[in-house]
C-alpha cells in the first residue's frame, strides 16, 4: 500500500481583520476559505480554524501562516486525519481515515506513511511494521481476513525476506519469500505433520527437497519442478500450497 495524503494546504496568509500580534482574528482568502483564530504579524499562528468552501475543515495550531503542530482535518470526501503538522504537512505521530474506512495509526512524514504504524483494512487485514515512503519496509506482522498470518520481511511493500506463515488450514511455512511468494529455501508443515524441506519458485515446491510422510515415517528425496516430484510420490506429497 502506497499512501500519499495530501489536504491541499498551501501558505496561508490571508488579509486579515485584524493583523495585531496575538489577536484573535478573522480572514476571507481568495479561494473563499475563512480562517478564524490566533494570529501575530499578519499571519495566521497560534490556534485556529480553517474552513474551505468545499466544506473541508482544518481545527488545530498554526505556526506562521502554516498548518504546524496538533490538529485535527475532515475532508468533504470523508476521509480526516487527527495528529501532528510541520510546515503545512502531516508529519509525526496520528490517525488516518480513509473515506471507504480504512485506519492508519502510526507515524508520518511529509504526508505519508513513514516509521512505525498499524494498518487496518476494511476488508479485515491488519498490518503492523515500519513504513518507508508509504509502503512496508523491515520487520511487520500481517493478519488477514481469512485468518492467514505473515510474520516476515517486507521491502517496497512485497513480501520478501525470511519470514513464517501461519496458514488458515493449520499449515505452516517458515523460510524465504520473493515477490510476496514463498522462494528459494523453506519448509512446510502440513497440518497433518507431514513435511517437506527444499527449494521452492514463486510459491511451490521447486528444486531439491525432502518430503516426510508423517503416518509411515518414509523420507522421499529428489526433484520437484512446479509442485510435482519428477517422480510421483504418494499421499499429499505433491500437494504444493502457493500463497
Amino acid at each position: 500500500m502506497n499512501k500519499r495524503i495530501s489536504a491541499g494546504i498551501v501558505l496561508l496568509f490571508g488579509l486579515l481583520h485584524a493583523a495585531l500580534a496575538d489577536e484573535t482574528c478573522t480572514a476571507t482568502l481568495p479561494d473563499s476559505s475563512v480562517y478564524t483564530g490566533m494570529c501575530k504579524a499578519g499571519v495566521f499562528h497560534g490556534r485556529g480554524s480553517l474552513v474551505w468552501r468545499d466544506g473541508s475543515r482544518y481545527e488545530g495550531e498554526f505556526s506562521e501562516g502554516l498548518l504546524h503542530g496538533k490538529g485535527r482535518f475532515k475532508h468533504s470526501s470523508g476521509w480526516s486525519y487527527e495528529g501532528s503538522y510541520r510546515n503545512g504537512l502531516i508529519h509525526g505521530k496520528g490517525v488516518y481515515r480513509s473515506r471507504v474506512g480504512d485506519i492508519y495509526d502510526g507515524e508520518f512524514k511529509d504526508d505519508v506513511y513513514h516509521g512505525k504504524g498499524k494498518y487496518t483494512g476494511l476488508s479485515g487485514e491488519v498490518c503492523e511494521g515500519s513504513y518507508v515512503d508509504g509502503l512496508l519496509n523491515g520487520r511487520a506482522t500481517c493478519n488477514y481476513r481469512n485468518g492467514d498470518i505473515y510474520i516476515a520481511d517486507w521491502v517496497n511493500g512485497e513480501l520478501n525476506g525470511n519470514g513464517t506463515a501461519r496458514l488458515s488450514n493449520g499449515d505452516k511455512y517458515i523460510g524465504s519469500f520473493k515477490d510476496g511468494y514463498f522462494h528459494a529455501k523453506g519448509i512446510y508443515e502440513y497440518k497433518n505433520g507431514d513435511r517437506y524441506v527444499g527449494e521452492f519458485s514463486q510459491g511451490v515446491f521447486h528444486g531439491q527437497g525432502k518430503f516426510y510422510v508423517a503416518e509411515t515415517g518414509e523420507v522421499i528425496t529428489g526433484e520437484w519442478k512446479n509442485g510435482d516430484y519428477v517422480e510421483k510420490p504418494p499421499g499429499n506429497a505433491v500437494d504444493a500450497k502457493p500463497i
